[in-house]
């Protein structure tokens, strides 16, 4: 387990307080990736976005108990505003990116204990 899952911290371990999980989550990757752009590895600078890219927050609403568990370092890349919009990176790459970075079997264990109810199909996965 990550040292940053959100399931290891009980007062974010819910849907209500998922901004401030987002924020505490935010700060604590711009240190760790040294406020360096996910993409490109350019420096983010104060107008770092925050995306939530193998499992983006339409694939798991906020109407879903356990749609905190997406606020996770696997899942969240740190990009410039011109890497966000219009359009950020797809799914396939941040999978990619997050394997890189953690190593594949790790990103899929994470992504195989999440709750879904059928099978979640990431592109480049398999």
């Amino acid at each position: 387990m990550h040292k940053l899952d959100p399931r290891s911290f009980s007062e974010y371990n819910h849907n209500n307080s998922i901004t401030e999980w987002r924020r505490f989550l935010k700060l604590s990757l711009l240190k760790e990736r040294k406020y360096r752009s996910d993409l490109t590895g350019r420096s983010v600078g104060d107008a770092c976005e925050m995306h939530e890219g193998i499992l983006p927050r339409v694939v798991v609403p906020k109407s879903i108990w356990w749609h905190f568990m997406i606020f996770h370092p696997y899942n969240c890349f740190l990009l410039r505003p011109e890497e966000h919009r219009p359009s950020p990176p797809n799914r396939e790459l941040c999978y990619k990116l997050a394997c890189e970075r953690y190593g594949k079997p790790v990103v899929d264990a994470w992504i195989d204990s999440l709750p879904f109810k059928a099978p979640i199909e990431i592109p480049g996965r398999y």
